[in-house]
């Protein structure tokens, strides 16, 4: 199947994004067992290229299972993730879900045994160093607070502070404002 990489260093306006959505799609339906058509790659890349609209997009798909009839097992597994990648597109697109720093490290602390995609996730985000990740969360949420911040990445509140201090320490992070009400500026 297609690989969406060379989309993800893309110049122009909105290629890269359409991409990371479209890939996120179609790794969700791999993680449940789903191999989505060459049909929905195919349509996925005009997208991307912005020669189709999401709608566009939508319809093709629509239209091509309708035109099918009657489909096998596997056909019909197909159609399920070719049609549930495109709602997912839709929804990621329209700026109904986004994947913020504190959800993305909050899935990927989650134990998934079995599920190869997720794994591989895993292990690369894995060599992220704790630090990293918190800064890379602060980026993302930065009125977090220090409760928040253990939550999310799942350690405590005493190694939050020994984070905060070293980079505050190091001038990687600075308060702005007070406690209560300010935010962290990653620097």
């Amino acid at each position: 199947m297609n690989d969406f990489e060379e989309y993800f260093k893309a110049g122009e306006p909105g290629r890269r994004e359409r991409a990371e959505a479209w890939a996120t799609a179609i790794g969700l339906q791999q993680v449940d067992g789903l191999v989505p058509s060459q049909f929905l790659f195919n349509t996925a890349i005009e997208h991307i290229e912005g020669r189709i609209t999401q709608n566009q997009a939508r319809r093709r798909i629509r239209d091509y299972y309708a035109a099918q009839g009657e489909t096998t097992e596997r056909d019909s597994d197909k159609e399920e993730a070719d049609k549930v990648s495109e709602r997912i597109v839709a929804v990621i697109n329209d700026g109904g879900f986004e994947f913020t720093p504190e959800y993305y490290i909050s899935m990927n602390c989650r134990k998934a045994r079995g599920r190869k995609v997720v794994r591989k996730r895993l292990s690369e985000n894995s060599r992220i160093k704790t630090a990293d990740k918190l800064l890379t969360l602060l980026k993302g949420q930065p009125h977090l607070t220090q409760e928040g911040m253990a939550r999310a990445m799942g350690i405590s509140r005493q190694a939050i502070q020994k984070h905060l201090a070293r980079f505050k320490a190091s001038g990687r992070l600075r308060r702005v404002g007070p406690d209560k009400g300010g935010h962290w500026e990653v620097v």
